[in-house]
């Protein structure tokens, strides 16, 4: 039986919500008092992360009402939310990568307290706050050289910093690892005992019963129970959190039911096409499924000895996770395999109990089919390419050697002209052309290498003067808008270009030859930090797919009953730009459509 709640300080009463006919939220009470941590325990999807957006003023409910130091509102505007003390972090933390630890600290929130000091002074207050909780960190170093292990520590000082009177952490807290776990958790008994309230989403059943005052269960968008922690048991939590049952039937709280979970979970383990391999905190193997057996036959078995992948980056990765506890992901690594070796995707991740390091487990996924396939499919559509500039270059060349013709045979007629040397002058000229054009084709049509600083609207006008040269496009015109300074990326030149001429010659198809191309540069500063944008707009009759993204999924065209599309350039394009770290996004816009690339940088 739930106990019955008590007086709340910040909380909600009867909220509803909503996206679109899917309802998240299902008349939902909750109440956190000063001085308590409040657990919220659930599985994914179940609302939690939308009930702290309305409680921190991003969303607002449908129906109900949102308590704040004991008062109703209808809802709340995140600027109200600050004003009345409420704080929220959620598992993605909001940091300027590009500015200091210190200047994160104090910067966006930290101007309503210290604002009105100098910089010198700034400095000092927060190194003394600092000092006073026991918390060293590298105040002058900027976010982007500190581990992505400290982020979120930084946003949860900035927060607490505030002094806040209610803090809701969306899964915030599952990722500080020791030793940073016990200094935050000192730190915020410090604010909770002065009456900070606290709201904890969680997925871990340790913390919700070791840190927590009262744990709330939430289930498709209800809240099912709620009790004080010293009143609830791991199993039944579990059960109540976990299960894939609608009515809470008693038998699955016995021993023998949760015996019988374990040993279903287990055979689903070994038999998951992902080899997975559970490491202790020596590396030596603990546990590896049937998938990871027949991958490595030899240099596996349970109890065994330690673990390198068959791989030097495989293996520097889990002793970075080891040290680290971070996550790390690895794609298309090659892994030397009991038989030869592989082509595959690695996820590897820390296991905790208690929010103590238990080991590792690695899930490695064969991708050599995959992987075979895109080298492929990448070769066919660079041959396809280069096709298309021979063809252009050919057709630009016969010009140049028929007046070199000419040119001969008149010197033959007569070698004695007076005119014969401005003749040869000429024969010069063309013979500069062809060279000038077969060396441009020469160029784009070089090998993957390593990567390099590019100016992309250099290479964007190199290209479209190839693409001239073909003669059915003799009507398309290029406007280059130009960046006040050069943009220069550091890319695979050679895919670059791969990018940058299936674009021109995908405006160039849709406009039937005959148009306007217009290719834009520039550097904006978003939160993340810089970006290099760069856009293509045709004045072709746009994209007919309901969703216009779709044309960069494969075996996706517009092209139909040509037979030259296959709907692979723009499959290429987009992974070629995710690999260098950037997004493509296409739009219809008014009078055509625009592809819009961006690079961080």
């Amino acid at each position: 039986m739930a106990s019955p709640d008590p007086p709340p300080g910040f909380g909600v009463e009867n909220v509803d919500f909503s996206f679109g006919a899917y309802q998240v939220l299902r008349d939902v009470t909750l109440a956190v008092v000063p001085g308590e941590i409040h657990a919220l325990v659930g599985r994914h999807n179940e609302g939690k992360s939308t009930l702290c957006g309305i409680m921190t003023g991003r969303l607002a409910p449908g129906s109900g009402r949102v308590i704040a130091r004991g008062t109703a509102h209808g809802a709340l505007s995140p600027i109200q939310a600050r004003r009345l003390g409420i704080a929220g972090l959620s598992s993605t933390p909001r940091i300027y990568a590009k500015r200091t630890v210190l200047e994160n600290l104090i910067g966006e929130d930290g101007r309503f307290w210290l604002g009105w000091l100098p910089a010198r002074k700034r400095s000092a207050a927060v190194g003394a706050w600092l000092e006073e909780n026991g918390i060293s960190l590298p105040l002058n170093v900027p976010m982007h050289e500190v581990p992505r292990g400290l982020w979120v520590v930084v946003e949860t000082l900035t927060k607490l910093y505030r002094r806040p009177e209610f803090l809701v952490m969306d899964q915030a807290i599952e990722e500080l690892k020791q030793p940073w776990f016990g200094r935050l958790l000192a730190l915020l008994g410090k604010h909770l005992r002065r009456g900070m309230g606290m709201l904890m989403v969680t997925h871990k059943i340790e913390d919700a019963l070791s840190i927590a005052d009262r744990v709330t269960v939430m289930r498709h968008g209800k809240i099912v129970a709620t009790n004080p922690a010293s009143d609830v048991e791991r199993l039944s939590l579990i059960r109540l959190s976990y299960a894939q049952l609608d009515d809470f039937d008693e038998r699955f709280a016995s021993q023998e039911r949760f015996q019988e979970i374990l040993r279903y979970t287990e055979a689903m383990l070994r038999d998951l096409p992902s080899a997975v391999i559970i490491l202790a905190t020596d590396r030596r193997v603990r546990f590896v499924n049937r998938s990871a057996q027949r991958l490595f036959p030899s240099a596996l078995a349970e109890d065994g000895g330690p673990f390198d992948g068959g791989n030097p980056l495989l293996r520097d990765a889990i002793l970075d996770v080891a040290r680290s506890g971070r996550e790390s992901e690895l794609h298309a690594v090659p892994i030397a395999t009991g038989k030869g070796g592989i082509v595959a995707d690695v996820r590897i991740r820390s296991l905790y109990e208690n929010n103590a390091r238990i080991g590792t487990i690695i899930a490695i996924d064969d991708v050599s089919p995959r992987e075979e396939l895109r080298s492929r499919l990448i070769l066919s559509e660079q041959l396809s390419s280069i096709g298309l500039l021979a063809s252009g270059v050919a057709h630009e060349v016969n010009n140049p050697l028929e007046i070199i013709g000419n040119y001969l045979n008149y010197l033959r007629d007569d070698p004695a002209s007076p005119d014969s040397p401005e003749v040869i002058s000429h024969i010069e000229e063309e013979v500069a052309r062809i060279q000038e054009i077969v060396n441009n084709l020469v160029s784009s049509a070089g090998r993957a290498g390593k990567d390099e600083c590019v100016d992309v609207m250099a290479m964007a006008r190199e290209l479209s003067a190839l693409l001239g040269f073909h003669a059915g496009f003799g009507k398309v015109r290029f406007v280059f808008s130009e960046p006040e300074s050069p943009v220069l990326l550091n890319v695979n030149a050679a895919e670059m270009r791969q990018v940058v001429l299936n674009l021109m010659r995908n405006s160039i198809d849709a406009m039937g030859g005959d148009g306007e191309i217009r290719v834009g540069c520039e550097r904006r500063r978003d939160r993340e930090g810089s970006l290099a944008v760069l856009s293509f707009a045709d004045t072709g009759p746009g994209i007919s797919l309901a969703n216009p993204n779709d044309v960069f999924l494969p075996f996706t065209t517009t092209k139909k009953g040509t037979g030259r599309h296959q709907g692979l350039g723009l499959y290429i394009v987009f992974g070629i730009v995710k690999k260098h770290g950037g997004t493509i996004s296409a739009a219809n816009v008014p009078g055509g459509c625009r592809f819009t690339l961006r690079f961080p940088g």
